[in-house]
Formats: C-alpha cells, sequence, structure tokens
C-alpha cells in the first residue's frame, strides 16, 4: 500500500507491509513525475511500516533516485526499519540514500542551501 502528499514542497510518499512486485509502482512513478513537473525536486519515502521489500521495492527507490537526482533534488529514507537498512547494505544502495529520522531534517537541509 502507498500514499502521498505533497507537504512544504516535498513529495512525500508513505510505503507500508510488504512492498514485493508492485502493481502501484506505476501509479507511485506517476504521482512523482507530476511533482517534478511542478517543480518540486525533494522527495521523502516513508518505510517506517514496510515489512518486506523485495527486488521490486528496490528498482522502485532507485527509480526515484534516478528521476529527483536528475532534477537536482533527492530521495530520503524516513525511519527504514531494520530489515530494509540491511537489505540496503547488502545491495550497497546505502551510499545512494540519505537515511533520516525526521521530514525536519530534510527541510532544515534545504534552508541552509
Amino acid at each position: 500500500m502507498f500514499s502521498s502528499e505533497i507537504r512544504d514542497g516535498i513529495f512525500m510518499l508513505r510505503l507500508s507491509g510488504d512492498v514485493t512486485v508492485l502493481s502501484e509502482g506505476e501509479s507511485m512513478m506517476f504521482l512523482a513525475q507530476d511533482a517534478l513537473k511542478r517543480g518540486i525536486s525533494t522527495c521523502v519515502v516513508d518505510i517506517a511500516e514496510v515489512r518486506f521489500m523485495d527486488s521490486s521495492g528496490i528498482g522502485l527507490l532507485i527509480r526515484l533516485h534516478n528521476r529527483f537526482s536528475a532534477s537536482g533534488g533527492g530521495v530520503y529514507l524516513l525511519n527504514p526499519p531494520d530489515r530494509v537498512r540491511r537489505l540496503l547494505a547488502m545491495t550497497r544502495l546505502e551510499a545512494i540514500f540519505t537515511v533520516i529520522n525526521s521530514v525536519e531534517e530534510v527541510v532544515e537541509g534545504r534552508g541552509k542551501s
């Protein structure tokens, strides 16, 4: 499952449950592309409620990263559970994603630029 919103100029995407073969992946990417067209270049993916993520979930995160990075922004992962942190470490993707504990970290960081 997922939900999304735009808050404080940030595209917020909340994922929950098991993130496996994503039938909703294209819907998420459509919403992300719409945010980019509106000039929003920062995405926060709240994955605190994700129980499991397979390669399609990782693929979604990479696609988001590529799109938002190409626009000069970035993707931040909010409160990933230990299982997802281990998956990011095993796939060496921890190097491209910034893990945050609150959305305020991103808002404050943008203000310092």
